[in-house]
C-alpha cells in the first residue's frame, strides 16, 4: 500500500492535496440549513511496505496526521460559508487507519476504518461571525482504498460550534447535525487557464471551466492553493453548464515564488463527480 501522501489522482508529484465534497446539515440558532461544500484537504501518512502491512493484525492501527483543509460553500439565507482545519489544534485529535476483519484474504489490510478527528473554525462573513467548537468533528468510514474514493465519511454525532464575538448573530451556536464527506476524483470538469495581464504586484489569471457531467448544472467552489491562510484566500462559487464559464483573479506575485494550484471542487449535487486542478506559472 503506498504511504506518504494521500493526495487526488493527478500526474503531478508536487499536488499532494485532494478535492472533497460534502453534503451537512446545521442549524444556526433554530434555523435548520443544508449545505453543500466543496474544498481540499491534505493528509499524510507513515511509509508502510507490503510486508509491513501484512505484519499488522486485525484491528491494529496506524496514524494519519491532517495538515491543511478548507471548504467552501453557500446558503441564499447566510450567503457563504468558510470552513478551515485548524492546525494548531490538531495535534491533540489524534486519526488513524485500522486494518479490517481480513475478509478480503489473510493478508489483505483492507476494508479497513479510517477514523478522524477535526477541529475547524467555520466563518460566516454576511453576518460577520467566527465559530470554533470545544469538541472536534468525528467521521469515519469502511475504505477500500488509499486515497479512499468510493467511501463517504458519515459524523458519527453533532457538534456544536459557538462564537466569541459580541454581536447578535455571535450569540447564536452553529450546529453541524449530519455531514457527508467524500474523496472527488479529477474529472468530468474541463479547466483551463491563462495569463492576461500584469500589474506591479500581481499576475490577472482567466479560467475557463466548463460542466462534463451527465447534470445540466452543477456547482463549485474554485480556489488556489496551497491557501494562503485566513483573509488572504483567492476563492469563488460558480453555476457550471454545458457552456464554458470564464472568471478573472489576480495572484499577487510574492506567493508566486512556490508553487500554486487553481482547483476546482463540486459543491452540488453530492451524488455526482466533478473536480478539476490546473498549475500556475511559477515565478522564478
Amino acid at each position: 500500500m503506498p504511504g506518504g501522501k494521500c493526495a487526488a489522482n493527478l500526474d503531478d508529484e508536487q499536488f499532494v492535496a485532494a478535492a472533497r465534497c460534502g453534503s451537512m446539515s446545521m442549524r444556526i440558532g433554530g434555523l435548520p440549513l443544508q449545505l453543500g461544500i466543496g474544498g481540499l484537504a491534505e493528509a499524510s501518512f507513515p511509509q508502510k511496505t507490503d510486508s509491513q502491512i501484512q505484519t499488522l493484525a486485525i484491528g491494529e492501527q496506524f496514524s494519519v496526521v491532517w495538515n491543511n483543509a478548507v471548504f467552501y460553500g453557500q446558503h441564499p439565507l447566510v450567503g457563504k460559508v468558510i470552513a478551515r482545519l485548524v492546525r494548531e489544534r490538531q495535534a491533540t485529535a489524534p486519526a488513524s487507519i485500522v486494518r479490517g476483519d481480513g475478509s478480503t484474504g489473510a493478508v489483505s489490510f483492507f476494508p479497513a476504518v479510517n477514523r478522524n478527528f477535526l477541529f475547524f473554525e467555520i466563518e460566516v462573513p454576511r453576518i460577520g461571525a467566527r465559530y470554533t467548537s470545544d469538541d472536534p468533528i468525528v467521521n469515519s468510514a469502511k475504505i477500500g482504498q488509499v486515497p479512499p474514493y468510493g467511501a463517504v465519511y458519515k459524523l458519527e454525532q453533532p457538534v456544536t460550534f459557538r462564537s466569541s464575538g459580541k454581536g447578535l448573530f455571535n450569540r447564536l451556536p452553529i450546529t453541524i447535525e449530519t455531514c457527508s464527506i467524500k474523496l472527488v476524483e479529477l474529472s468530468n470538469v474541463k479547466l483551463t487557464l491563462s495569463k492576461v495581464a500584469e500589474s506591479e504586484s500581481a499576475l490577472i489569471f482567466s479560467a475557463e471551466a466548463c460542466n462534463q457531467t451527465t447534470e445540466a448544472d452543477i456547482q463549485v467552489a474554485w480556489m488556489l492553493w496551497p491557501n494562503e491562510g485566513e483573509g488572504q484566500e483567492i476563492w469563488g462559487l460558480r453555476t457550471l453548464g454545458r457552456r464554458p464559464q470564464n472568471f478573472r483573479f489576480a495572484v499577487p506575485k510574492a506567493i508566486l515564488h512556490d508553487q500554486k494550484w487553481l482547483a476546482v471542487a463540486i459543491t452540488k449535487p453530492f451524488h455526482t463527480e466533478a473536480a478539476q486542478v490546473t498549475r500556475l506559472p511559477l515565478l522564478v
